[in-house]
């Protein structure tokens, strides 16, 4: 009896040396797992990681001119080295060098916008320093933007920062007129972040006011929010399209208007418009003006494709040969006559239309007179 009492205790103090021994080693693999992923952000030895995340919709990631995926991407298993990294979507192509380094995650955040300036990301990476303290390096697009830690003003970029407690922290990357960047970011002793940083430059100032230009049309000057970049206006028109789709559209305008004339859909197309495509009653333009100017000649010379004249443009009645000019219901001899005004009178224009010209009487009764005998007055 004690001998068959002494097998059957050592085979259940084996039974439990094992559990024990298995649930340590499963233990130490899901610690291991979990130091891997939260806290070292390494890649396997010898190997680099890269992980790629776009915004307001999915991207190709191409390396080396290689397809290797679509975002959200992730690898751990990539050649430490510097790479040509492109992100690709609908709207453009974003292309920059990055230096992959040994068990260390390269993180890539973009929105691929409507050109350089109206697009954003950050590109953050890990390198080994000597001690253990910590420590971090910023750098914006443009340049000269403050930058926080956790709500605490640090100073502008290019910034380098040293001494950062170990742990989590959120830096925010700020300049007016451009998107706030907000990141959030984990230091480890002994180890240096890189941040580069492209803002978002917004194309829309905050206040827009829109006026009326005439009886159908009412413009909206629009300025960048950073007056001081000189930005191509076949891009802007497709950065106010992109800005409206993915942010929220502060106004619908049917067309955009530069100031030499060239006219562009709501997509930020450029177009050739006649009246007998314009089939709306009323339409709202915005007028891409650096410093909210004054519509420029050709801008008004092209808004005749609206068949419309300008609000505040005056016209005088020249000789008509009788002495005054009959004011009809509509832009016809057949229109009812409604009024007759004299030679010299001035009114206020109101449209234009194939030989007629609408304008506003001093009892407030609009109607069309003949534009032969009427002459725009500059003021």
């Amino acid at each position: 009896m004690q001998a068959d009492d002494s097998i059957t205790y050592n085979m259940s103090v084996d039974k439990k040396i094992i559990l024990s021994i298995v649930f340590f080693v499963c233990g130490l693999a899901i610690l291991t797992v979990l130091y891997l992923k939260f806290f070292n952000n390494f890649a396997p030895s010898g190997k680099a990681g890269l992980s790629v995340n776009s915004s307001y919709g999915q991207a190709t990631v191409i390396l080396d001119n290689a397809l290797i995926g679509k975002t959200p991407y992730e690898s751990q298993t990539l050649k430490p080295g510097e790479h040509t990294l492109s992100i690709k979507t609908e709207n453009g192509n974003y292309e920059t060098k990055i230096k992959l380094v040994a068990q260390v995650q390269t993180a890539v955040a973009r929105e691929v916008g409507a050109g350089k300036d109206f697009s954003a990301g950050n590109i953050v990476w890990m390198e080994k320093i000597s001690g253990d303290s910590n420590s971090a390096s910023i750098i914006s697009n443009p340049t000269e933007a403050q930058v926080k830690m956790d709500a605490v003003e640090k100073g502008a970029t290019p910034l380098n920062l040293n001494d950062i407690s170990e742990g989590s922290h959120t830096i925010e990357i700020s300049k007016p007129g451009y998107e706030t960047q907000s990141i959030n970011l984990k230091f480890k002793k002994g180890f240096k972040l890189n941040v580069i940083s492209d803002l978002f430059l917004i194309p829309i100032s905050e206040n827009l006011e829109g006026v009326d230009y005439s009886a159908k049309v009412k413009i909206y000057k629009l300025a960048l929010s950073d007056a001081g970049v000189n930005i191509e206006p076949s891009i802007w028109a497709k950065a106010v399209s992109y800005f409206g789709k993915t942010r929220g559209k502060p106004v619908n305008f049917d067309f955009l208007i530069d100031s030499e004339g060239v006219i562009y859909d709501s997509n930020g197309v450029k177009v050739t418009l006649n009246l007998e495509s314009l089939t709306k009653t009323n339409y709202i333009l915005g007028y891409l003006s650096k410093n909210q100017e004054d519509l420029s000649d050709k801008a008004k010379e092209a808004l005749g494709s609206f068949g419309t004249g300008a609000l505040g443009n005056s016209v005088k009645v020249i000789p008509t040969g009788v002495g005054f000019l009959r004011v009809r219901s509509e832009p016809s001899l057949n229109g009812t006559e409604i009024s007759r005004i004299n030679e010299g009178e001035e009114f206020l224009m109101l449209e234009e239309k194939e030989g007629w010209t609408k304008i506003k009487l001093a009892d407030g009764k609009e109607g069309w007179a003949s534009s032969t005998y009427l002459e725009k007055v500059v003021k």
